[in-house]
């Protein structure tokens, strides 16, 4: 297992996906836990553990339909001025009302293309797609992102934290000298954030990617299909920053007789960082050809 006091934070995904999800399709997934592990050594961060995991995702039938690999690095605990040394904000963003109006007039933009059919023949090298904008960042939005996606990390009572606690005393969290106990770490909770060396509450990798593919969706149409995707996640999205999600067209051509686009893709907070970069593949129906040929299923070694 992990050795006990090291922070875990997602670092990364790539997926592959098959067919499209129906409704009334019943799915169950495969996953290899961990399926490598790298112990690495950081300037910053002391030791440093990379593990990876990978699964399957099965439709009723035994039909593959996505398999996925994703990466965790877990660190040695660091306090918030540690990260001085990698350029971490400490103070809230402000905004002014034509900051948060440039905000609102993009997210009004992101309109799915829906039913009209995108071809690959219309498609251009360098063309950007329209962006996707999320935030300032707040605690709602994290709280959302949780809810609907079910199962929050660690989501329970004071009463069964204290059990687990007492009888494995490494997971005890952080004691609060004011209340007399110790207190559960928590993703939604500053003073957690201070152990994992980042001044505020920062989002979910996954909500980041989340937000990310829906550039590559909105763009592509009912018809079209998102074969690939693959993020990095190298900065945090913390309270009060906003994430620009962007892609555009680096390559298309014809493989097998599916109509490709490969994008490049990246998320950019309020400052220019790139916070997460990645790449993207979608197949699109063509005029002359037709509908799009789905990719052929893989399975996960």
């Amino acid at each position: 297992g992990v050795p006990p006091g090291m922070q875990g934070f997602l670092s990364g995904s790539q997926w592959e996906y098959f067919r499209p999800v129906c409704e009334g399709d019943e799915y169950r997934a495969r996953v290899i836990y961990p399926s490598d592990v790298e112990l690495k050594s950081s300037r910053f961060a002391g030791k440093l553990l990379i593990v990876y995991e990978t699964g399957d995702l099965i439709r009723q039938g035994g039909d593959t339909v996505a398999t996925y690999k994703s990466w965790v690095i877990f660190t040695e605990p660091r306090k918030t001025s540690d990260q001085t040394k990698k350029n971490v904000p400490a103070e809230m963003p402000t905004y002014s009302k034509e900051d948060i109006q440039k905000v609102y007039d993009a997210q009004d933009k992101e309109i799915p293309r829906g039913a009209e059919p995108r071809y690959w023949e219309d498609v251009t090298v360098n063309e950007e797609l329209p962006s996707v904008v999320r935030g300032p960042y707040t605690l709602s939005e994290k709280f959302a992102w949780f809810v609907g996606k079910g199962n929050p990390p660690s989501c329970v009572s004071d009463r069964l934290y204290r059990l687990i606690a007492e009888k494995e005393p490494d997971r005890r969290g952080f004691y609060d000298p004011n209340l007399n106990i110790h207190i559960r770490p928590s993703m939604f909770d500053n003073r957690t954030m201070e152990g994992r060396g980042v001044p505020r509450i920062h989002d979910a990798g996954a909500q980041r990617s989340a937000w990310r593919n829906m550039v590559f969706t909105n763009w592509v149409g009912d018809d079209g299909f998102l074969w690939k995707s693959r993020a990095e996640i190298r900065g945090f999205n913390q309270e009060g920053d906003i994430t620009w999600c962007k892609a555009k067209v680096t390559k298309k051509y014809i493989a097998n007789g599916r109509y490709c686009v490969d994008l490049e893709c990246w998320c950019e907070n309020q400052r220019g960082e790139v916070t997460m970069p990645g790449q993207g593949t979608v197949i699109l129906p063509s005029r002359e050809h037709g509908p799009v040929i789905y990719p052929e299923p893989a399975m996960n070694g």
